[in-house]
């Protein structure tokens, strides 16, 4: 009788650990090791769109046509800068040809509580764009910006700093068009611990020609927080928090009522946080 009081009594912490985490917003909840994530599965996952950007006639939107069927990322919908009737970013309004720009911004990412290890951005995508006079590391004077996606990133609200570009520049990751398939980008982006980020993912045509190719994808975007370095009683999934997530046995279900306040990755210095 006294153990099944004492686990009634247990599992009354635990819900009441759960109802404050889902209400509070507090450091200590939930914690896990992937920061962030959206397949677009269910929609824009909090992502904004804005066609209007620089020239506009922007064609970002959330897609399950042309190249989103191909194997390799998560099936169903994906970004896509692109027109699903032609799979092509030559757009013609009016009967001409226009030049077309456009942008999709991520919600806020919160790596406030990170100040140590790696953080990585990673994310699969498809690109198919003109090739003839992009610039490269072997034409950096006379190739122009032509169909350039671009991958940027905000700290705090500040301006975004492009980190990658099909069309090469000193200083960024290059990445390039992919006619064979989906791939998978992986970036460290440990420089912005400590902050709250946003993604943003940007396409232009430059000019109103050759914009007969397949266009600008992405899906699977998952932004990780550092893995945990320490052994804490409880935490059965290893994000350095013990919470509601950890739970799977009655012996979770213990150590989660007697450690659920410990936080290595704000408290390190506590006796429950163990180096591995």
């Amino acid at each position: 009788m006294f153990l099944t009081q004492y686990l009634n009594t247990t599992a009354r912490i635990a819900v009441a650990i759960l109802a404050l985490c889902a209400v509070s917003g507090l450091g200590f909840c939930a914690q896990s090791e992937i920061v962030f994530q959206a397949d677009f599965e269910s929609g824009l996952e909090g992502f904004i769109i804005d066609n209007t950007y620089g020239v506009g006639y922007g064609l970002w939107h959330r897609s399950s046509a042309c190249k989103v069927s191909l194997g390799g990322h998560t099936q169903g919908a994906a970004l896509y800068y692109g027109q699903d009737a032609v799979c092509n970013y030559d757009l013609v309004i009016d009967g001409q040809r226009r030049a077309n720009r456009g942008m999709v911004e991520s919600p806020p990412i919160d790596l406030s509580r990170f100040d140590a290890g790696t953080i990585e951005l990673r994310f699969k995508y498809y690109l198919e764009t003109e090739l003839v006079n992009c610039r490269s590391v072997w034409d950096p004077e006379f190739g122009i910006d032509t169909d350039l996606a671009t991958v940027a990133i905000s700290a705090d609200g500040l301006p975004f700093s492009t980190i990658a570009r099909n069309c090469w520049a000193p200083g960024l990751f290059e990445f390039f068009s992919t006619p064979d398939g989906w791939v998978e980008l992986v970036f460290d982006i440990s420089d912005y611990a400590g902050s709250v980020i946003q993604l943003q993912f940007g396409f232009n045509t430059v000019s109103n020609s050759q914009n007969y190719y397949g266009g600008f994808y992405v899906d699977d975007i998952v932004v990780y927080g550092p893995s945990c370095g320490f052994d804490i009683a409880g935490d059965a999934n290893g994000d350095c928090v013990v919470d509601m997530r950890d739970f799977a046995s009655v012996a979770d279900l213990v150590a989660l009522a007697q450690n659920w306040l410990l936080n290595c990755y704000l408290t390190p210095e506590d006796p429950g946080c163990v180096p591995e």
